[in-house]
């Protein structure tokens, strides 16, 4: 067993893959916009759902590292990165979805 396996056990039995509820079929004529905005709503709920999840996990490791109780260093650091990347990717989806819609305001009717 490698240093660090305990952890990722832990950690992937704590967290689930994002998946959407329902088919998206790529190529209809018409996009149903019920289902797109079911859709992007599913996926920022689900991307803030993995940023608590990831952050919570990063909490308690520190909490036990601070106590003394840590034993998995790369873990630790492993679970801080990953909480890292994961806020960066949802401040970065948030901007996208700011420009976009700033562009959008900008459309002269």
């Amino acid at each position: 067993m490698r240093i660090g396996d305990d952890f990722l056990n832990d950690y992937k039995s704590r967290l689930q893959p994002i998946q959407p509820p329902f088919d998206v079929r790529v190529g209809d004529d018409e996009p149903d916009n019920n289902v797109s905005e079911e859709l992007f709503k599913l996926i920022f709920e689900a991307s803030s759902k993995a940023a608590e999840e990831a952050s919570a996990v990063t909490q308690e490791m520190t909490a036990k590292l601070l106590t003394g109780q840590l034993e998995d260093m790369p873990g630790f650091m492993i679970a801080g990165e990953r909480s890292g990347i994961i806020r960066d990717l949802n401040m970065t989806m948030r901007n996208k979805v700011l420009d976009a819609y700033n562009e959008v305001m900008k459309f002269q009717v």
